[in-house]
């Protein structure tokens, strides 16, 4: 959870010093799979406890039961399945942690490099995966 919370975090930091219309941010989007509603999930994990979080209020101000269920798909992905209240069947909320790892070390470089900072040999590493 910590690892999905810090990649979201870098993605944002480095989206901020970019802009949105930069086309690294612009090639990383649609990259990143659900990586900040689930970031979003894990931080506000108390108000999806509760059925408050901001991805189970109704769209249609109806009420009645709210569903959010946190899993592990495979050893390096997680699954959120979450119901909005209304909502008969639940939206699936994943993220694959080497996918998103390599799609924000992608993003992160093209920040390092607008700030004029060397690539780290890690950077360097997961940027050569992408």
């Amino acid at each position: 959870m910590m690892c999905v919370i810090a990649l979201q975090n870098s993605a944002a930091g480095a989206i901020k010093l970019l802009g949105k219309g930069d086309p690294a941010v612009k090639a990383y989007l649609p990259k990143s799979q659900s990586l900040q509603d689930v970031r979003d999930m894990f931080t506000h994990f108390d108000e999806y406890a509760l059925g408050k979080g901001k991805l189970q209020k109704s769209l249609d101000r109806a009420t009645g039961p709210f569903g959010w269920m946190t899993m592990w798909i495979t050893d390096e992905t997680f699954l959120i399945l979450n119901r909005r209240k209304g909502q008969e069947w639940a939206t699936e909320y994943e993220v694959n942690i080497h996918s998103a790892l390599t799609a924000v070390a992608a993003l992160v470089a093209a920040a390092a490099t607008k700030l004029g900072k060397e690539l780290s040999p890690l950077l360097l590493r997961l940027t050569a995966q992408s």
